[in-house]
């Protein structure tokens, strides 16, 4: 069976652009280079204890964090060449 989508004149559906909606913001502000203060630490929805940490390196962005491997603490690094929204830590931080 086909669905079929009646005709839009503002163009939505599977054919057209979709539409502007009031209850989804245009995007997140823009920050800067020069406004972001650095170390950033990165906390789960702003609370409780460190999760990781961004630093500044001269030619990359460096994300730091801890995590257990058999029992033990285990320090992680992962290298950025631009700062732009991490994914979801639970994939930014496997290998």
């Amino acid at each position: 069976m086909k669905t079929r989508f009646p005709p839009d004149s503002q163009g939505s559906g599977p054919n057209g652009a979709a539409k502007h909606s009031q209850n989804i913001p245009s995007g997140l502000e823009d920050e800067s280079e020069c406004t972001v203060k650095f170390p950033k630490r990165l906390r789960h929805r702003g609370n409780g204890k460190v999760l990781a940490t961004i630093y500044k390196q001269p030619d990359c962005y460096r994300l730091y964090w801890r995590e257990r491997v058999d029992g033990k603490p285990k320090s992680r690094m992962k290298d950025f060449s631009a700062l732009r929204p991490l994914p979801l830590l639970g994939h930014a931080f496997t290998s």
